[in-house]
């Protein structure tokens, strides 16, 4: 017998975990309270292309009155093409507050379900306690929306697998959330590996012939695939660059090593930073990668 079939007992539990979830949302919309919305080092760019887009620019930074060239390949589309269609930047922080706040209740049913209240219970106060998600939620940032869709795909794979049945309703379910992987890809593109996640439900569903698991499983594994061949097709053919973002190679250059350089100088991190894209302008970095490459020769002979 599930929770849900004896509803009138369970009721005041439902109600505590509908206080969780109200307390998760309070700290989310809190920094509306705020004049100005908080940004990080990477809100700029999201808010200018964003404006580009608004301008007509393409997928091109709006800077100083005017369009810049479209060839952008550092960041993916989705948070961008997100903040052009709404009206200003709060609203965005709201529906991201609104979003991180939502996992929890939305997770509740499947989790209950699945493993009983403990569990319901522990994932709604996992995902209200977060604090990584309520702080960048906060700001314009692409994490929040990142989760979103990332939850938002998982609850509906595991309503899939929990509901146990193979019909037509589970085909549009995991070819739904197949999609909602793909518009996660372009918000972040660490999610390259999601195709392989929207193609396992279809491998657990039961009473199926394997031709018919297997055409459910390319469609899944297709339908985000072409999200991101599509964009590194964009990129090929505006700079001649087949990636899908050139986040990869940049972070551990301009964030990770950075961040080292400044925790043991005495500069700031800004500053730390704009050194490192001087130098990566003059080639210091090419002259470096070849000097080492010599000694390492020169060792190995």
């Amino acid at each position: 017998m599930t929770p849900y079939s004896s509803w009138g007992s369970s009721r005041g539990r439902g109600w505590v975990l509908v206080g969780i979830a109200a307390v998760g949302l309070v700290l989310r919309l809190a920094p509306l309270l705020r004049h100005d919305v908080v940004v990080n080092p990477d809100s700029g760019r999201y808010i200018e292309l964003a404006q580009g887009l608004r301008h007509g620019c393409g997928f091109a930074r709006w800077t100083n009155g005017s369009c810049g060239a479209a060839v952008e390949t550092f960041r993916t589309p989705g948070y961008p093409l997100f903040l052009a269609v709404l009206p200003n930047l709060r609203t965005a922080v709201a529906i991201q507050g609104i979003a991180g706040a939502g996992g929890g209740p939305a997770s509740r049913p499947v989790v209950w379900q699945c493993w009983g209240f403990a569990a319901g219970m522990v994932a709604v106060l996992l995902v209200a306690g977060d604090v990584p998600s309520i702080l960048f939620g906060a700001m314009i940032s692409s994490d929040g929306l990142f989760q979103a869709l990332i939850t938002t795909g998982a609850i509906i794979g595991l309503w899939i697998i929990r509901r146990g049945l193979n019909d037509r309703m589970a085909v549009a379910a995991i070819l739904t959330a197949a999609t909602i992987f793909g518009a996660a890809i372009l918000v972040r593109p660490i999610g390259i590996v999601l195709p392989i996640f929207s193609a396992a439900p279809s491998f657990l569903l039961p009473r199926s012939s394997w031709r018919r698991v297997i055409t459910i499983a390319l469609l899944a594994f297709a339908i985000p695939s072409l999200f991101m061949f599509g964009w590194m097709l964009r990129n090929e053919q505006r700079t001649g660059v087949w990636t899908l973002s050139t986040v990869g190679p940049v972070n551990p250059y301009f964030y990770r090593a950075a961040g080292v350089l400044w925790y043991r100088g005495d500069k700031s991190f800004p500053a730390v930073q704009e050194e490192a894209l001087r130098s990566a302008r003059s080639g210091t970095i090419a002259n470096h990668a070849k000097q080492r490459s010599v000694i390492i020769n020169s060792k190995g002979a």
